[in-house]
């Protein structure tokens, strides 16, 4: 199995939310969501929800971590809201260096809308647990 494979079957949350990790390689990942109703903020429901930001942004930032084959846990993660969509597809790309002989590794991630304009910037840490991820 691989990568996106195994988020597709274990990742529910996201899955059942329409996000996808649509591409991975070493130490960079891209996750998208297709906006609807369902993702719309309970303020004024005209843009997305900014728990769909983070989430999109946190799940690139795993898939990037989990891309070198090291298992971790996150232990901090920050966003900061630049604007905000209100339909379309939203893209995390999320960035990271293989640290996995270290306790941590910071992620950047950065969340588009469809016109590629940054509407969320974010950073998360993750912690390694010293074992192979395991993807069965």
């Amino acid at each position: 199995m691989d990568l996106k494979e195994y988020f597709d079957k274990n990742d529910v949350f996201n899955f059942e939310n329409g996000m996808r990790l649509k591409e991975v390689s070493p130490g960079y990942a891209v996750y998208e969501v297709e906006l609807t109703e369902k993702h719309l903020s309970h303020v004024g429901r005209t843009h997305a929800h900014p728990a769909v930001l983070y989430s999109l942004a946190e799940t690139a930032g795993a898939a990037a971590v989990l891309s070198y084959g090291y298992d971790g846990y996150g232990v901090v993660g920050e966003i900061t809201y630049i604007g905000f969509a209100t339909s379309g597809k939203l893209r995390a790309e999320a960035k990271c260096k293989d640290l996995h002989d270290q306790e941590t590794v910071d992620i950047r991630v950065r969340v588009y809308d469809e016109a590629d304009n940054v509407i969320a910037k974010a950073k998360f840490t993750t912690a390694y647990t010293g074992q192979l991820f395991d993807m069965q």
